[in-house]
């Protein structure tokens, strides 16, 4: 659970002050820790983790019956895990696809399950393309300036940190 301490913080202040700072752009602030989920973590540590965001997301939203969004993270992450070996985690435009995958998995199970359990406003070409295009690609961008450059940062200070100590 420790090396995802960082990202899931990562991943609470995005879904705490992005929207105060920029309350027009409805992104799915947890698409990137899922997709970092879905590479590095075992099967149990991502479901304890996926489910607790679900939680954190369901206690913050009055949309939806409490659960729904912890049973959509859960999906999505089961969804991801078997694709982990196709993206790494280091390359930027695979985080950025990875990352616009999730997006994309968590938009057609939340559109799914609300068509079958609620109302469902109605959908148009310009909904469609915005929350199949626009907002994956936003979500992958968003991931990449704010979890993987980030991380890869840290992980250059301690490997120059080990360097340095080593010699």
């Amino acid at each position: 659970m420790k090396p995802f301490f960082f990202p899931f913080i990562l991943a609470l202040i995005s879904i705490t002050y992005f929207p105060l700072l920029l309350p027009k752009l409805h992104l799915f602030y947890f698409a990137p820790f899922l997709s970092l989920l879905s590479k590095k973590a075992s099967i149990k540590e991502g479901v304890f983790l996926s489910i607790l965001s679900g939680w954190i997301l369901d206690a913050l939203s009055t949309n939806t019956i409490f659960g729904f969004e912890a049973f959509l993270f859960l999906s999505v992450y089961l969804m991801n895990y078997p694709l982990k070996d196709l993206f790494f985690i280091d390359k930027p435009h695979a985080s950025i696809l990875s990352t616009a995958l999730i997006s994309i998995n968590y938009t057609f199970l939340k559109i799914l399950f609300l068509l079958i359990f609620s109302k469902l406003p109605p959908l148009t070409l310009k909904s469609l393309l915005s929350e199949f295009f626009l907002m994956p690609l936003a979500d992958g961008i968003y991931g990449f300036f704010w979890f993987t450059t980030p991380l890869l940062f840290v992980t250059l200070l301690k490997k120059s940190y080990i360097r340095w100590k080593t010699s």
